[in-house]
């Protein structure tokens, strides 16, 4: 932890900078392991065979849930970009 003394008046540009651009990731892990607690705290009651995730019990903005792509949604995708191609290459 920095004590607040470095941080006001010893601390140049770029190092306060870069403590602000990683609080995020403090505030994140404090979070997470607040969730994994309550999670802990409910699995001796949830019954045998829940399929309930971490994430499912408390969801946080983090929480991306990636989508896998159909073949249908790939060949639009590559028919756009080859689309999209042609009108930059004309101009």
């Amino acid at each position: 932890m920095i004590s607040h003394e470095y941080f006001l008046y010893k601390a140049g540009p770029l190092e306060i900078d870069i403590m602000l651009d990683n609080v995020q990731y403090v505030d994140r892990t404090m979070w997470d392991s607040a969730r994994m607690q309550a999670y802990m705290y409910l699995a001796p009651h949830l019954k045998k065979n829940s399929k309930l995730a971490v994430e499912d019990l408390w969801p946080l903005p983090w929480d991306v849930k990636t989508k896998k792509l159909d073949s249908v949604d790939a060949e639009s995708l590559l028919k756009q970009g080859a689309s999209l191609t042609k009108i930059i290459n004309k101009e």
